[in-house]
């Protein structure tokens, strides 16, 4: 992992490998490549307080945004799109970071057209923070009147014309729409797939980390309404619509913040 640097908060760049000491009990330990880890895992707001200044191993995800609804004739709303997602190798100086967990966007309420709302960002840090962005949110879909979907840690699906970029370097651009069904949103592993003629097209993937000693993907777009979804419900989802106001809605889920050193 690339050693970066965020000089204003206490992260900075040195040239020392010691690995930081972190206080507290961890969430878990494990070894790997002759390594010994311990991580510490935040599902909500917290702290970490450093005992001793070195590196560690930094995943932040941040929060899905919603999906938009479909009209309750043949129209799929759009899915949301899944949270930013940024891992590296930091160096923590001796002091108390906060830790902030981004909460989950709203899908739209059923058959209104509406759009979902944006997913919140996760941090960690104090002055200069480390910032993953929350996902865009799905625009609805419809004769009528449009919503329209958000750029986002990863793009949010856009009814009718365009897409949404994501953040560079943490999530990816929405599908474009096609036909009656809703776009899907981008995830933090690739871009959502744009259906051919009249065929469905697919969420965005999400980006798999082993920083907790197993792998685990996070951050996958949502999908649009009569597309395939995701179907578990792993951190920084973003929300998948339902097609022609049949509510199979998936929920946008929440961002995670995992740090690991070495033992």
């Amino acid at each position: 992992m690339a050693i970066s640097s965020f000089s204003r908060s206490g992260l900075a760049r040195v040239t020392s490998p010691k690995a930081a000491v972190i206080s507290g009990s961890p969430t878990g330990t494990y070894s790997d490549s002759g390594k010994n880890y311990a991580y510490f895992q935040f599902t909500g707001n917290g702290s970490l307080s450093v005992a001793e200044p070195g590196f560690v191993d930094v995943l932040v995800v941040a929060a899905g945004g919603g999906a938009g609804a479909g009209a309750s004739s043949q129209y799929g709303g759009c899915g949301g799109g899944g949270g930013g997602m940024l891992e590296g190798t930091f160096y923590l100086s001796g002091d108390s970071f906060s830790v902030v967990v981004g909460a989950a966007g709203a899908n739209a309420s059923s058959g209104g057209r509406a759009a979902g709302t944006q997913g919140n960002d996760s941090s960690v840090g104090n002055d200069g923070r480390i910032v993953a962005f929350g996902g865009g949110y799905g625009s609805g879909n419809g004769s009528g009147t449009q919503t329209r979907g958000s750029v986002g840690g990863s793009g949010g699906g856009q009814y009718a014309t365009g897409t949404n970029r994501g953040v560079t370097g943490q999530g990816n651009v929405s599908s474009s729409p096609n036909f009656i069904y809703g776009a899907s949103g981008g995830g933090a592993g690739g871009a959502g797939v744009t259906g051919v003629g009249s065929a469905q097209g697919s969420y965005g993937p999400g980006k798999s980390s082993s920083i907790s000693g197993t792998s685990v993907e996070y951050a996958r777009g949502g999908g649009g309404g009569g597309q395939p979804k995701p179907g578990t419900a792993n951190y920084g989802n973003g929300g998948s619509s339902e097609y022609a106001n049949n509510n199979a809605f998936e929920l946008p889920q929440q961002g995670i913040v995992i740090v690991r050193v070495e033992i």
